[in-house]
C-alpha cells in the first residue's frame, strides 16, 4: 500500500502496490515525490537503489523506533501503516535506518543461503545416522567425515530398492536401487 501525501494540505491518496520494480518506477515517475518513505523490509534495499537511480530522497525506517510503535493501536492495517508513515515523515519524526550497499546485501544473502545449505546437509546426515543407529536396531556406521566420503560405499551397500524390502527393511529403501 502506498500513500501519496501532500504535506501542504494533508490530502492523501492511496495506491495498492505490486512489489515489482517496474511498477515502483512508474509510480515514482508519475507522482514525482519529494520524499519516499518505506519501512525496513525485504524490498527496501532495491527500492532504495531505485530511488538513488531516480534522484529521489528516501527514508528507510525501522518499525522498532518509538514513533512507530503500535502499543495502543486497536486496528493495524497496511493503509493505517502508510498514513502513519506519511504523517510521521511530514513532522520529521522518522529515524532513517542504514541500508547496506547492493554488493553487501548480495554478499549477506549468499552467506545466508550457504548457511541454510550447510544446515540442510547436517540435518540430512543426522537423519541418515539415526536411521542406521536407532531404526535398524543399532547398526553402527563410521563417524565423522569418513562416513560421508569412504563410508558412502557402506551406505550404498545397505540401501535396497523399495520393491526388494520386507516390512522390517523399509528403512533401507533408496530411490533407484
Amino acid at each position: 500500500m502506498a500513500c501519496i501525501y501532500n504535506t501542504e494540505n494533508q490530502e492523501q491518496q492511496f495506491e495498492t502496490l505490486s512489489t515489482d520494480r517496474g511498477f515502483f518506477e512508474t509510480l515514482f515517475k508519475t507522482y514525482g515525490p519529494n520524499l519516499v518513505v518505506v519501512e525496513a523490509c525485504g524490498p527496501s534495499g532495491w527500492v532504495s537503489d531505485l530511488c538513488g537511480e531516480l534522484g529521489l530522497e528516501i527514508i528507510v525506517c525501522s518499525t522498532h523506533e518509538d514513533a512507530w510503535l503500535f502499543k495502543n493501536v486497536k486496528r493495524k492495517t497496511d493503509k493505517d501503516d502508510v498514513i502513519k508513515l506519511a504523517r510521521l515523515a511530514a513532522i520529521d519524526q522518522l529515524a532513517a535506518t542504514h541500508v547496506p550497499a547492493k554488493a553487501d546485501r548480495e554478499h549477506r544473502r549468499l552467506i545466508k543461503y550457504r548457511k541454510k545449505v550447510v544446515e540442510l546437509i547436517s540435518r540430512s546426515k543426522c537423519t541418515i545416522r539415526s536411521v542406521f543407529v536407532f531404526v535398524s536396531q543399532g547398526i553402527r556406521i563410521s563417524t565423522g567425515a569418513q562416513t560421508w566420503h569412504t563410508g558412502r560405499i557402506f551406505l550404498a551397500e545397505n540401501a535396497k530398492p523399495l520393491e526388494g524390502c520386507i516390512p522390517d527393511e523399509l528403512w533401507l529403501e533408496s530411490e533407484g536401487g
